[in-house]
């Protein structure tokens, strides 16, 4: 099981405290699923994959580079959906006794 969380669950910013929240209740659950579930061998990981461009991102600003900007300055890239799919693979693809209650990241910066 992947559970997609958020950089934001950790760092929390202005205007955004129930999607802060939401997704760190998702990454508590996360923790709490993996040591449920491991008697059944059934991992559960969250993989957090940092702005991405979307149908969420579209718009706006976005069109004219400075959504790149924006992030770039701070220590970070905005990413393809084929970028945090190929990670996504991964994670699904390990064994199911593998790790579990992890997070894997594709933040450039410190979370």
């Amino acid at each position: 099981m992947i559970i997609i969380g958020s950089g934001m669950a950790r760092l929390g910013g202005g205007g955004s405290g129930a999607y802060a929240v939401a997704k760190a209740g998702a990454s508590a659950l996360t923790r709490v699923l993996a040591a449920e579930l491991r008697e059944y061998s059934i991992a559960v990981n969250e993989l957090i994959p940092g702005p991405t461009r979307t149908s969420l991102t579209a718009g706006g600003d976005e069109h004219d580079g400075d959504l790149e900007q924006r992030w770039a300055d701070r220590g970070e890239w905005v990413k393809d959906p084929a970028d945090v799919a190929r990670l996504a693979l991964f994670v699904a693809a390990l064994p199911p006794y593998g790790p579990t209650g992890q997070v894997f990241s594709l933040a450039g910066r410190l979370l």
